[in-house]
């Protein structure tokens, strides 16, 4: 896993996802943009139960 978003502090939030894949066999890879999705999911405070 690779981090580039500098230092994170213990009250900070990191949110990890797999935003490619590739089944076995194929040649195909599978991709998403999940920065944008973390980009938006952290402009509301997280809830907890």
């Amino acid at each position: 896993m690779v981090l580039d978003v500098g230092g994170i502090d213990a009250g900070d939030s990191l949110m990890v996802g797999v935003d490619q894949a590739q089944a076995v066999g194929s040649d195909d890879w599978w991709r998403a943009d999940l920065r944008t999705i973390a980009e938006n999911a952290m402009t509301t405070p997280p809830t907890r139960p």
